[in-house]
C-alpha cells in the first residue's frame, strides 16, 4: 500500500507558483493521500484557485475525498470570525468564504451566546441564498440553545430568532416563541 502525506502550503510551490495540477500529478497513484493546508478563499491565493478542495477533486476523480478547514481556532477566534464573515459579506466576498468562516466560528465557540450569534448569522446567510431547508436547520439549532442562554442574552436571541422565523415564513412559530416569553 502506498500512502502519501503532502503539505501543499495552499498550493504554492517552492517556485512561488500556485499550481494544483502539479500537486495532483505528484500524488497520483497513491492508495491513500493526506493533504494538508488545502483551503477555500485563503488570503494571497489566486481567485482561480479559491476552491481548492473541489479543484483537487476534479483533478483526482478516481479518489474519494473529505475536507476540513485548515484552522485550529480558539474561543476568541469565534467572535472574530463572526465579524469577519459579516465584513466579507458586505464587501461582496464569495458566498463560500462567508459560510466557511461562520461554520468555523460555530465549531470554535466556547459560549452559548457566541455560538447562537454565529448560528443566527449563518441562518441569515442561508436565507439570503434561498437555501431554505438549511436555513431551517440552522434556525432549529438556535432554538435548541435558547433555553440554555443567560436571561439578558436570551431576550436578544429570541428577537433575532423571531426575525429569522418570519423571514422563513414561519409567523406562527414566531408568535409562539414571543408568547412563551411573555408568560
Amino acid at each position: 500500500m502506498k500512502i502519501v502525506s503532502y503539505n501543499i502550503q495552499y498550493a504554492k510551490g517552492k517556485d512561488g507558483r500556485h499550481d494544483l495540477a502539479r500537486i495532483a500529478d505528484a500524488v497520483r497513484g497513491a492508495d491513500l493521500i493526506g493533504l494538508q493546508e488545502v483551503t477555500r478563499h485563503f488570503p494571497g491565493v489566486p481567485p482561480r484557485l479559491a476552491e481548492q478542495p473541489e479543484r483537487l477533486a476534479e483533478l483526482l476523480p478516481e479518489y474519494f475525498w473529505a475536507y476540513a478547514p485548515p484552522l485550529d481556532l480558539d474561543a476568541g477566534c469565534a467572535e472574530a470570525l463572526l465579524h469577519l464573515a459579516e465584513s466579507d459579506r458586505r464587501a461582496g466576498a464569495p458566498q463560500g468564504l462567508v459560510e466557511d468562516r461562520l461554520r468555523a466560528g460555530i465549531a470554535a465557540a466556547h459560549t452559548l451566546e457566541t455560538e447562537a450569534a454565529l448560528r443566527c448569522a449563518l441562518a441569515w446567510h442561508l436565507v439570503g441564498q434561498e437555501r431554505r431547508a438549511e436555513a431551517r436547520l440552522a434556525t432549529s439549532g438556535i432554538e435548541a440553545t435558547l433555553t440554555r442562554v443567560a436571561a439578558p442574552a436570551r431576550d436578544r436571541l429570541r428577537l433575532r430568532l423571531c426575525e429569522l422565523l418570519l423571514a422563513q415564513g414561519q409567523a406562527e412559530r414566531a408568535r409562539e416563541l414571543m408568547a412563551g416569553a411573555a408568560s
